[in-house]
């Protein structure tokens, strides 16, 4: 957590140019500070957890946001402030909208001023309430730049659904309230880690249903042989 908070400090120092997050590559080094080696437990990308439990998602976080990692999950948008909270920082998570087969952030603009969502990191559970959504341009990543004396976290997706000419920005600032109906912070800091395995062991265990399908249908089939 203490590299990831000083390199959120070099990086406010850096004067950054975001480029968009679904179309840029903008891997930001700083030699003893590797952007890669930020929060990772291990090689899996892994770092944080997104969650919005009004629209009943749980995300995991990877670095980049990558093509690939957007098919898999969220992505943190290189050249922003990695989520660990601390005033003048503005992380971005990005993920996509309209995948047949994972819900992603397709329902964002469901969100309204107000709502919560949770980023669950290391440890901690960092908690957001919506305080503005926007529709941008791109390559109007301006919008995106950190507040001075402010703790935010934005959330990003392309729109409108299947044209994606633009970009919809919902942003939280921190606060300590808790969800309606969810646990505390205390008791919710520890379920990310369970969402962790569920997404390392996911493709495992389709695999392994598969197969336990077919010892079945196999066995079937021989018994019917036999009779």
């Amino acid at each position: 957590m203490q590299n990831a908070i000083a390199y959120n400090a070099w990086l406010s120092e850096a004067h950054i140019t975001l480029s968009d997050p679904f179309t840029g590559t903008q891997i930001v080094e700083k030699p003893e500070l590797p952007y890669a080696s930020q929060l990772a437990l291990d090689d899996s990308g892994i770092f944080a957890f997104v969650e919005i439990p009004k629209l009943h998602v749980y995300l995991p976080v990877y670095h980049t946001t990558s093509a690939e990692v957007l098919q898999r999950g969220a992505g943190h948008m290189e050249g922003t402030a990695l989520p660990v909270g601390g005033a003048g920082n503005r992380p971005v998570i990005s993920a996509h909208s309209g995948m047949n087969r994972a819900q992603m952030f397709s329902d964002l603009s469901d969100l309204e001023t107000g709502d919560l969502f949770l980023i669950h990191v290391l440890d901690e559970t960092l908690t957001y309430q919506v305080c503005d959504m926007a529709v941008i341009l791109p390559e109007d990543t301006q919008a995106l730049a950190p507040e001075k004396d402010r703790d935010l976290v934005s959330l990003v997706t392309c729109t409108p659904y299947g044209i994606n000419t633009h970009r919809l920005v919902v942003t939280g600032e921190r606060t300590y309230e808790t969800a309606s109906g969810q646990e505390t912070e205390d008791k919710v800091s520890s379920t990310w880690r369970h969402a962790y395995l569920n997404a390392l062991l996911l493709g495992f265990g389709i695999a392994g249903g598969a197969g336990v399908m077919i010892r079945i249908l196999s066995r079937h089939r021989q018994k019917v042989r036999e009779q």
